[in-house]
């Protein structure tokens, strides 16, 4: 499980304790807060993780490698 779900699911609400008992029943709350502890001591490389999983990055990623054909044809906007 990537130390990045279990921040998202933080950031829309959740708390470390639904996290373990509901959502992730297959971490402990021990595992949660390790998940945690990394993220803390490892801001910066977790929000980059974060940042390239989003839509917009990914779309932007594409714009800039990708023909503007290839591109139309990826995102669906052309057949």
């Amino acid at each position: 499980m990537p130390v990045s779900v279990v921040v998202g699911y933080l950031r829309i609400g959740e708390t470390p304790e639904t996290l373990a008992h509901e959502i992730m029943p297959h971490l402990s709350l021990a595992q949660i807060h390790d998940a945690l502890s990394y993220f803390y001591d490892h801001c910066y490389e977790i929000e980059l993780e974060i940042d390239q999983n989003s839509a917009e990055w990914g779309k932007a990623y594409l714009r800039e490698h990708l023909s503007d054909e290839d591109y139309l044809h990826i995102t669906g906007q052309i057949e």
